[in-house]
C-alpha cells in the first residue's frame, strides 16, 4: 500500500513539474530514469521501445501485434514486427501465447505469424492453379509460398471439396487432382493404346501424350479390364504378371496385340 502511495505522489509531482514553466520542467532523460527507477521496482508494468524513447503497456503490445499481422494481409515474420512496432525481438516472443490464445486459427509457422483470412487466401489461389492444370504437388507449393509441406498438407486436406474442388491421390497423400483431369489423361492413354500399329517403347509414349508413368500403368490396366472378355481374363493375369515383373521391357507390344485379339472376338 505505501509503495501505490509513493506512486501517486510521484505521479502529482511530476505533473505538477510538467504543468509549471519551462525552466521547472523535466527533461526527457529525466522522465526515462524516472520511469525506469518505478519499472526496476515493479512498480509499474511498461516495455521500452528499442530507442528508449517511448514505452508501451504489455495489452497495448499485444494489441499492436494483431493490428500489423492484419495490416500485412494475415502473415507476418516475427523479425519483421518487432522492427515495425519498435520493440526489441524478446518482448515479441514473451508475447506471442497471449497472441495465439486471443486469435482463433492463428498459427505460429517458422518464425512467422499466419492466421485464417491468409490460410483461405492460400487455398483459394491453389483451387484456382488446380482447375488449371489439372493436378498439383505439394512439393511444389511449398517453394512457391516458402510454408512447409506438412503445414500445407494439412491446410488442404482440412479444405477438400470445400475451398478445395478436387481429390487426394491415395497412393501419393501430396498430390491432387481433378475428376476432369483423369478423364483426360484415360482418353490420351485409350487413344493412344489403340493408334498403337508396332512395337513402341513406353517412353516415347509417355513423352507423346503427355501423361505420367504411375498413370500409364493402372490406367492402361483399367482400359483392358474394360475391353476385354471374360474368356480373356486368363490371358490378362499372365499379362499383369509380366508386365509387374518386366515394365514390358521399355514397350508396349503384347498389351497392343491383346487388344488385337479382343477386337478379332
Amino acid at each position: 500500500m505505501a509503495d501505490w502511495e509513493e506512486v501517486k505522489r510521484l505521479a502529482a509531482d511530476f505533473q505538477k513539474v510538467q504543468l509549471g514553466s519551462t525552466t521547472q520542467r523535466l527533461s526527457e532523460r529525466n522522465c526515462i530514469e524516472i520511469v525506469s527507477w518505478l519499472k526496476d521496482r515493479k512498480m509499474i508494468d511498461l516495455i521500452f521501445t528499442s530507442d528508449g524513447k517511448e514505452c508501451l503497456t504489455p495489452e497495448q503490445l499485444v494489441k499492436d501485434m494483431q493490428d500489423e499481422l492484419y495490416v500485412n494481409g494475415g502473415r507476418i515474420n516475427l523479425v519483421d514486427l518487432a522492427k515495425i512496432i519498435g520493440v526489441d525481438l524478446a518482448y515479441i516472443n514473451a508475447h506471442l501465447n497471449t497472441v495465439l490464445k486471443n486469435q482463433k486459427g492463428l498459427h505460429l509457422i517458422l518464425g512467422q505469424l499466419i492466421d485464417s483470412s491468409y490460410i483461405n487466401k492460400v487455398v483459394t489461389e491453389i483451387n484456382e492453379k488446380l482447375s488449371q492444370q489439372g493436378q498439383i504437388n505439394i512439393s511444389e507449393l511449398t517453394i512457391q509460398y516458402d510454408l512447409p509441406s506438412d503445414f500445407l498438407q494439412q491446410i488442404l486436406e482440412k479444405n477438400l471439396n470445400k475451398l478445395l474442388i478436387g481429390k487426394q491421390d491415395p497412393n501419393d497423400p501430396k498430390v491432387f487432382f481433378t475428376e476432369s483431369f483423369i478423364a483426360r489423361s484415360l482418353a490420351k492413354i485409350r487413344g493412344a493404346l489403340f493408334g498403337l500399329t508396332k512395337p513402341t517403347p513406353v517412353a516415347t509414349i509417355l513423352n507423346h501424350i503427355d501423361v505420367a508413368e504411375k498413370l500409364f500403368f493402372p490406367y492402361s490396366i483399367r482400359l483392358m479390364l474394360v475391353v476385354l472378355s471374360l474368356a480373356d481374363l486368363l490371358v490378362l493375369s499372365m499379362f499383369l504378371i509380366f508386365t509387374l515383373n518386366r515394365r514390358l521391357n521399355g514397350s508396349v507390344s503384347f498389351l497392343h496385340r491383346i487388344l488385337i485379339w479382343n477386337t478379332m472376338l
